[in-house]
């Protein structure tokens, strides 16, 4: 059995064909997403280089007009058997995996609105690629180390399946960490707020992770996302010790389906909801008058707890809530 050091996450990438249907900005150059510009083919030829990392792609559907096919090839002509495309375990032994997450939901977050059937259906198509990998990989001869592998998630939405994959595969995996995100490549058209740099990331309580970033305006941006959580964990709310004239906060949903709850504060800190791509909105941070240093210091504080322990008589602060059309019709 050979070992597995590293396995690079691609979440749901866009075929050719499914990118030649976007409205602007989204419309890139020809080709299946991630291939279709030198940089990033280049990190993949050099990340295949390394014979003990793999890399798994997780389709956005069964559907041809889905499946990026030419990033599959791509990846199998440089990692050979290390590529895994979609590796989807629907077994009897996987089933009752699926019961046993859903009984521990009810049992650990009720029976009413703590938690919606999209987070289960998200959390069921993870444990069936996690459990479809694990039999794989042991199929082809090769094993990880949950404790020692590290794990990268690509994905070109940020507020949506790479987090909420990312998280639940990491759980699933028994990873002792989350993923590493890859934070370049999503940021581009997907957010409300146009960020030009990357400042840095941290893990706080609970796995929580959190994402720093400056914005057009060189004003400092921040937000908070679930790293390794269970369907059946209750998600997290970040209490900021941050003065409320001191931010924006911009709030959007994981999806156009769901149901934007606003964040709030009082004068001296605010309520963040922790993104985690099924629920809770996604909280986007924004200091005004305030150093980098000074706003990052204070991110960094937040008290992280779980979200049906959230304060009460918060009063709304100042807030601008986002819709995925909007985004996209920008």
């Amino acid at each position: 059995m050979r070992e597995i050091n590293k396995i690079i996450f691609i979440i749901h990438p866009k075929s050719e064909r499914s990118l030649a249907l976007q409205p602007y900005p989204y419309i890139l150059p020809s080709g299946d997403e991630y291939i279709n510009d030198v940089k990033r083919r280049e990190i993949l030829k050099k990340e295949a280089e390394d014979e003990k990392t793999a890399i798994c792609i997780l389709q956005r559907g069964r559907s041809f007009k889905y499946r990026a096919e030419k990033l599959v090839k791509f990846c199998e002509k440089y990692f050979g058997d290390r590529c895994f495309d979609s590796p989807y375990d629907d077994s009897i032994e996987t089933r009752l995996l699926l019961l046993e997450d859903l009984e521990r939901t009810i049992k650990y977050r009720g029976n009413y609105e703590e938690w919606i059937p999209y987070e289960i259906w998200s959390s069921n198509n993870a444990r069936r690629w996690a459990e479809g990998l694990k039999k794989e990989m042991k199929r082809r001869g090769y094993f990880f180390d949950p404790g020692r592998v590290e794990a990268e998630c690509w994905g070109h939405i940020w507020s949506g399946c790479s987090i909420k994959y990312g998280m639940f595969m990491a759980k699933y995996l028994g990873l002792s960490n989350p993923m590493k995100r890859n934070v370049e490549i999503p940021l581009k058209n997907t957010w409300p707020i146009k960020v030009k740099k990357f400042v840095g990331s941290y893990t706080l309580d609970h796995y929580v992770q959190l994402f720093i970033f400056i914005d057009d305006f060189c004003q400092p941006v921040a937000e908070y996302i679930d790293g390794l959580r269970g369907v059946w964990e209750h998600p997290h709310i970040a209490i900021v010790p941050i003065d409320s004239k001191n931010v924006d906060l911009f709030t959007i949903p994981p999806n156009e389906f769901l149901r934007v709850r606003e964040s709030k504060s009082i004068d001296d800190r605010i309520i963040a909801d922790v993104g985690d791509g099924c629920h809770p909105a996604f909280t986007i941070i924004v200091g005004k008058n305030i150093t980098l240093s000074e706003f990052v210091s204070a991110v960094k504080k937040a008290k992280i707890i779980d979200r049906i322990d959230r304060p009460k008589g918060y009063i709304n602060s100042t807030y601008h809530v986002y819709s995925y059309y909007e985004i996209e019709n920008d």
